[in-house]
């Protein structure tokens, strides 16, 4: 007999419907866990670090946007030498394939920027203020009481903090650090670029981690799309319950 193919409502976040439901993993443990925690921190540390340490002179990564010049990891190019970057790229996007051949979606679980930002740090957040996954699916189900109210702008305020600060430092791969924090001393018209650059981003990056979230996985991102491709009937594959 034919297995039954899985219906789309078993494998993303739809309702039979076409409304979408929220997911609240339980805060489980054990090695992995702790494994693939490990991992998120150390990446943002790189990612905060990169703009700060420098090298002969300059960060380790700087887009030099005004000089039209980029600064990687004490090597200096002229955007007209940006080409050699090609062959980079196209090393990295192999390893990637190879990587997700060989071991499923180690990229998706382990490294991608959605992954590591929304599990190891607005999830934890969303856990510290609304409680376990019961204690959420329990609050979103609950009338509007005054703890609602507080716990929702509690968690909000702290997520639009929080995506500000990414929104900051992704800027910082731009204009440095110095520069930045001069902006940010001066009124913003005196900065409209910049201004609008970080309040469009820190918008786009709060409506992600807070609301869209798994969403960005199922429905916008590239490298999902070839994962049909890169994976055989042996490949893990997380699937939600």
């Amino acid at each position: 007999m034919k297995p039954k193919a899985p219906s789309i409502e078993s494998v993303t976040t739809i309702n039979e419907d076409g409304s979408r439901y929220f997911v609240h993993p339980a805060d489980v443990r054990g090695r992995f866990v702790w494994a693939r925690r490990a991992v998120a921190l150390v990446l943002i540390a790189v990612y905060v670090a990169l703009p700060v340490v420098q090298i002969n002179g300059a960060p380790a990564v700087f887009l030099d946007i005004f000089h039209r010049r980029l600064h990687l990891f004490g090597l200096t190019l002229m955007f007209q030498d940006l080409w050699l970057l090609f062959f980079i790229i196209t090393g990295l996007a192999f390893a990637l394939f190879v990587a997700t051949s060989v071991a499923g979606r180690l990229w998706c679980g382990w490294a991608c920027p959605e992954t590591v930002f929304l599990d190891q740090v607005f999830r934890r957040v969303e856990r510290w203020i609304d409680g376990d996954a019961p204690a959420r699916r329990k609050l979103e189900d609950a009338p509007w009481t005054a703890e609602k109210i507080a716990k929702r702008a509690l968690k909000h305020g702290v997520f639009i903090v929080l995506s500000a600060l990414i929104a900051h430092m992704f800027l910082a791969y731009f204009v440095s650090l110095p520069s930045l924090y001069d902006m940010m001393r001066h009124a913003p018209a005196q900065n409209w670029g910049a201004f609008v650059f970080v309040f469009a981003l820190t918008g786009a990056l709060y409506f992600n981690f807070a609301w869209f979230r798994e969403q960005f996985c199922i429905i916008m991102c590239p490298y999902g799309r070839l994962q049909s491709v890169l994976i055989d009937d042996n490949s893990i594959v997380v699937g939600y319950d």
